[in-house]
């Protein structure tokens, strides 16, 4: 062949070359020149129609993967049907989001701290966890500082028990201590 032989297929195409090793089919597929050997002329034709058949139906990157990156990809496909998960890139993006907030931590380990400290937490009221505050905090404050805080805590209890139409002219006074 002293020139190459054209193949087309719909916007596609593909060029066949003869050297001294058999046949060269060459076309283009994501900016990247793709070349495929084949012993005879009309192995290459159809090589590289089939190529440009799978490309033109959006199957280009499936026919680059090898036999071994189909299979894992089958088998992850059936993975997440067998969760009932019927979208692989939803699961991926809750994977990379689950990732970004772990910070790099094992996703187990992560699951199962939540899984232990989520049990063991329990509704309890503003002034429930108010008192416990100042409980924990009390030893390393100054006994003026303790009082202060004391009768701020109080009075946010007291406000917080307090629906909002109780709530008068001398209540919002006293809360924010104007005289």
């Amino acid at each position: 062949m002293k020139k190459p032989e054209l193949v087309t297929f719909y916007k596609q195409s593909a060029k066949i070359y003869s050297g001294q090793d058999g046949y060269h089919a060459a076309w283009y597929f994501n900016g990247k020149r793709v070349k495929r050997q084949f012993k005879t002329r009309k192995s290459a034709k159809e090589g590289a129609l089939q190529a440009l058949r799978q490309i033109q139906q959006g199957e280009g990157l499936l026919a680059q993967l090898s036999p071994a990156q189909k299979s894992e990809l089958i088998h992850t496909q059936k993975l997440l049907l067998d969760h009932g998960i019927s979208d692989p890139e939803m699961a991926m993006r809750e994977y990379v989001s689950a990732r970004k907030i772990a910070g790099g931590t094992d996703l187990t380990t992560v699951a199962t701290y939540w899984a232990k400290t989520r049990t063991s937490l329990e509704t309890v009221s503003f002034q429930t966890a108010a008192n416990d505050w100042i409980e924990t905090k009390r030893p390393k404050w100054s006994k003026a500082h303790a009082d202060k805080v004391i009768t701020r805590t109080a009075r946010l209890c007291k406000l917080f028990t307090v629906d909002l139409l109780d709530a008068d002219y001398e209540s919002v006074r006293t809360f924010f201590n104007v005289d």
